[in-house]
């Protein structure tokens, strides 16, 4: 009866083995599949660095050489190093790499410089998750026996956190060791090393998808806002200008499917509040949340949210940014799903948590969830007064932007296809806007993640003067 029982258990043990084993051997050829598919490397190595070109636009490739599928995440221009030009600072996300790009001697853009570029830190997230074993064991088995990619850098913001005046970084580890990283920007002169890297936050098990820079404890320097998606959590880390992490605040555990977070006074009481996006959970929708603080914001239960937009099941506010759209003194929102609606939603200060904010969907050319919207930024790229909305559409492989009817605000937006590509637009993730080229227009930069590409689109609309100042002071 014993060798029976032994016997039984060394069938049923090797029945197992063989079934995790071939289930392995399913997972790993369906991976391989998917890298042949789409690109392991890149799908935009030896095109021209000119890749698309109309009246109204000229894209060009900043860079190819990304090496992991997914890779190209965000981008951003900013003049980190003051010099009165842009640079270009952009993560890649599955390989958890942070890098800047700056024009080469030969010039702007226009006058065909190279883009060079600087890689500060390949590995953002710092590698697997090593707390609860239970999270290190599901990174091991997924990156290691099913050869699956790894995650990392996943969101960039910019500003200064150590009170020099100077712009620093800060990195969203998606799946990773950290969760939020920040990279302290070196004194004048200095080089080596250029940037000084911190961890401000580390929860193994979070998956924190987007981070923001504000002061929300009023006490004169920014802190980081950090929002976790799939975990739910919106939180935010005290800057205490010290080694080591932060402490940090849990302002809502219960923010569903929690995409993006913004750090803003909505109504103008001189005091920081929290916007955070809610996307569609279990065809309950999503919403959009305000939240404010009563008293300490360090204490989690002085915080108190406010619905100010509700979605229909199946909908949900993934990508948000607030800009003044009315040109009444206070942010407003431009938001984006992953069911392609556009939408504005309009501040009803001085009051902005009285209810819900009258809110318009202005993509009225596109289908029913004919897009999936991964970013969205607005500023006037038609140089006519008014902030106008560009959406980066992942599912059709698009950059589009929607012109402000400048009257109503709220009717009459008209579409335009800036670029279409299911080669060099593959997952199209990120689009940011800023005046790269110094021609007093504002351009487009790119990253398209399936691809593993940045690109910059140059407006080629005739310069105007003293627009581009007046309609990108309020935008956030």
């Amino acid at each position: 009866m014993k060798k029976r029982a032994i016997l039984l258990g060394v069938v049923l043990a090797g029945v197992g083995a063989g079934c995790l084993g071939y289930r392995i051997h399913r997972t790993r050829n369906a991976l391989e599949q998917y890298k042949a598919a789409f690109g392991y490397a890149t799908p935009t190595r030896g095109l021209e660095d000119c890749v698309f070109e109309s009246a109204a636009w000229k894209g060009m490739l900043i860079d190819s050489s990304i090496a992991y599928t997914d890779g190209a995440h965000n981008i951003e221009p900013y003049d980190v190093d003051r010099d009165g030009t842009l640079e270009l600072i952009a993560n890649s996300y599955r390989s958890d790499a942070l890098m800047t790009y700056r024009i080469g001697p030969a010039g702007p853009p226009r006058n065909e410089g190279r883009w060079i570029r600087e890689v500060i830190d390949s590995s953002v997230g710092g590698g697997f998750p090593t707390f609860p074993v239970k999270e290190y064991a599901k990174a091991v088995v997924k990156q290691k026996v099913l050869g699956s990619y790894i995650e990392g850098a996943h969101y960039t913001a910019i500003g200064d956190l150590s009170g020099d005046g100077r712009a620093d970084l800060v990195v969203a580890g998606d799946l990773t060791k950290y969760d939020v990283v920040w990279y302290e920007a070196a004194p004048p002169g200095e080089r080596e090393p250029a940037w000084k890297k911190h961890v401000a936050y580390r929860n193994d098990f979070h998956r924190t998808y987007h981070v923001e820079i504000g002061d929300i404890d009023d006490d004169g320097d920014n802190d980081i806002v950090f929002a976790t998606k799939t975990d739910n959590s919106l939180g935010w880390l005290e800057n205490r200008r010290l080694p080591g992490a932060w402490p940090s605040v849990i302002v809502d555990a219960n923010c569903c499917r929690c995409f993006y977070a913004r750090t803003v006074d909505v109504d103008q009481d001189g005091r920081t509040e929290i916007l955070a996006s809610s996307d569609d959970w279990r065809g309950k929708g999503g919403r959009m949340c305000l939240y404010k603080c009563s008293a300490n914001p360090r204490i989690a239960g002085d915080w108190r949210r406010y619905d100010i937009a509700r979605c229909p099941p199946g909908h949900g506010v993934s990508v948000f940014l607030a800009v003044d759209l009315d040109h009444d003194g206070d942010f407003d929102i431009a938001a984006g799903d992953h069911q392609g609606n556009v939408l504005v939603m309009m501040n009803p200060c001085p009051d902005p948590a009285c209810g819900l904010w009258d809110t318009w969907r202005v993509s009225e050319g596109a289908a029913e969830g004919g897009r999936d919207l991964r970013e969205i930024d607005a500023g006037d790229i038609d140089l006519d007064g008014d902030p106008d909305i560009v959406v980066a559409d992942e599912k059709n492989n698009a950059i589009v932007w929607f012109e402000n009817p400048g009257a109503t605000f709220c009717d009459g937006w008209r579409e335009h296809v800036v670029d279409q590509s299911d080669v060099y637009l593959r997952w199209c993730h990120s689009v940011r806007l800023g005046d790269v080229d110094g021609d007093g227009d504002l351009d487009i930069a790119v990253a398209a993640a399936g691809s593993n590409v940045f690109l910059l689109y140059l407006n080629q609309r005739p310069p105007q003067n003293n627009v581009l100042a007046t309609t990108m002071a309020m935008r956030h």
